[in-house]
């Protein structure tokens, strides 16, 4: 014989072991599909990062097919490949530029291009100065989407670290350096943009070692490219503004 207290005793009892064991299948079960979920947008970020730098390495394969990069080809290649990756800000491609082709590099694109071209840098204090004497320059030659702003083409943004790092980077290798952030974009605050270099070696005079050629630059908003990720894997957009 069972008391009514005891039934009822081991009745809550009963059910409060039950609600632990539900709660922790569904405490389970969340975390298993978060892991999913955490995997699947790792994954499509990954995609998505590897689709932005991959940019760099079309532009890579343009120049290679014919050892030559014109404003017309660089513009006609890239123009429809920004829209489709919304993290894209600007794509560049930045010759090298010995010191003794400076002068001679310069005075071409004033006559047949832009009467007002100069390499020129952006000081500590944000003004466009001229580049001193270095070995080579970087000077922005295209850029897409087109700029209107004439003091834009001829800057050249590298570093006295990227410089260094491009001395030792090999012609075998075909992974974009993502360097630094740059600031934010224009009209957009605590955006993070930053910026991907990828060499590019030529041959010449016939000699079998390859020669660099120049740099390819790729500007990109992080946020974006993730927000463009979380929009492909859910349908929903993160508002990420980092």
């Amino acid at each position: 014989y069972r008391s009514p207290t005891w039934v009822a005793v081991l009745g809550i009892f009963i059910s409060f072991i039950a609600f632990i064991v539900v709660q922790d299948w569904k405490q389970n079960l969340a975390e298993k599909r978060f892991s999913e979920t955490s995997r699947a947008y790792a994954a499509a970020l990954q995609r998505n990062i590897d689709q932005h730098l991959g940019q760099l390495n079309n532009i890579q394969r343009l120049y290679e097919a014919s050892d030559s990069l014109r404003r017309d080809d660089f513009h006609a290649f890239v123009q429809d490949d920004i829209p489709r990756n919304k993290g894209t800000r600007r794509l560049e491609w930045l010759p090298r530029v010995p010191y003794v082709l400076r002068e001679s590099f310069v005075n071409g694109i004033r006559q047949f291009e832009f009467p007002n071209f100069h390499i020129s840098k952006i000081s500590n204090e944000g003004r466009i100065v001229s580049v001193e004497k270095r070995d080579n320059y970087y000077p922005i030659y295209y850029s897409e989407p087109t700029t209107k702003d004439n003091g834009y083409l001829g800057l050249d943004p590298t570093t006295d670290e990227l410089r260094s790092i491009i001395q030792v980077y090999s012609d075998s290798d075909s992974v974009p350096m993502i360097t630094r952030r740059i600031g934010s974009g224009q009209g957009q605050n605590n955006r993070l943009i930053f910026e991907a270099y990828l060499p590019v070696y030529s041959r010449t005079d016939n000699k079998p070692e390859y020669a660099l050629a120049g740099l390819i630059r790729g500007i990109f908003d992080i946020g974006e490219i993730i927000n463009y990720a979380a929009t492909q894997q859910s349908g929903q957009t993160i508002g990420l503004r980092i």
